[in-house]
């Protein structure tokens, strides 16, 4: 629309900075579509750049997306997983002619961040993965469940009004008389380590600590068995935020 032949032209910066604004309008877009329970992939080329750091003598070379210099952080930042796909070689040496020559080469994705590589990811994955959809798919699924949960999310965490008392009991002999139904007590000590938040939650809806942890399991946050402690304060304040969407992964998953 503004008519550019390339964006390293006239005008310093300008245009590497629309750039990114658009990247980040793309972004909101797709974040709309995973709210409404679809898994957005991203593909990038990967290329080889001169890593140098200030402290350090020497400089070595290291895969990164094949995207702008202000646009690359941006995707990265968004995406719940970055997975560095490359192929797997192992040198071997001859022992009577002390030749080396590669063999392997098998496609595997790696998953966490490297000197030599990006990537990331938030799901507690093992670091290297052989190129296999089924390797992530849990991962997917269990994400996609608990986006496609058509429910309201609490507006805020608040006690749960009791319903109404009726104001006179029925007069007519025979007419049963109507009772609120007493509130079930939350018998089940919860650890501090849980947020005052999440503990208001689960003593309102009656859901234990085990439960609680099945639903980060099963939901895919975390590798099966973390300990309690180890979760991260901001999975509690998600959880926390899409309550809702929590119990019903609870009611469909765990408690059939």
């Amino acid at each position: 629309q503004n008519h550019w032949q390339a964006i390293d032209s006239t005008g310093y910066g300008t245009r590497y900075v629309a750039l990114a604004n658009e990247i980040g309008k793309l972004l909101n877009l797709l974040s709309e579509v995973i709210e409404l329970g679809i898994n957005v992939v991203i593909t990038a080329h990967a290329w080889l750049r001169k890593k140098e750091e200030p402290d350090e003598m020497g400089a070595y070379d290291r895969y990164e997306l094949k995207l702008e210099k202000k646009t690359a952080p941006l995707v990265k930042e968004w995406a719940d997983m970055v997975l560095f796909a490359n192929y797997k070689t192992t040198i071997i040496t001859d022992d009577k002619t002390n030749s080396k020559k590669a063999t392997g080469g098998q496609r595997v994705m790696y998953t966490t961040h490297r000197p030599s590589w990006d990537a990331k990811n938030r799901l507690g994955l093992q670091d290297e993965l052989p190129f296999d959809y089924s390797q992530i798919a849990q991962a997917f699924e269990a994400a996609t469940n608990i986006q496609a949960q058509q429910v309201t999310q609490p507006a805020e965490t608040q006690d749960v009004p009791l319903p109404p008392v009726p104001e006179e009991k029925p007069e007519a002999q025979g007419d049963p008389v109507l009772e609120t139904a007493p509130v079930p007590e939350y018998k089940e000590s919860i650890p501090t380590v849980i947020p005052q938040q999440i503990a208001d939650l689960m003593k309102i809806n009656q859901v234990t600590v085990e439960e609680v942890m099945q639903i980060i399991y099963q939901g895919g946050f975390m590798p099966k068995d973390t300990p309690i402690e180890n979760i991260p304060t901001d999975l509690w304040g998600y959880l926390a935020t899409n309550w809702d969407k929590a119990l019903g992964l609870l009611n469909s998953k765990i408690r059939k």
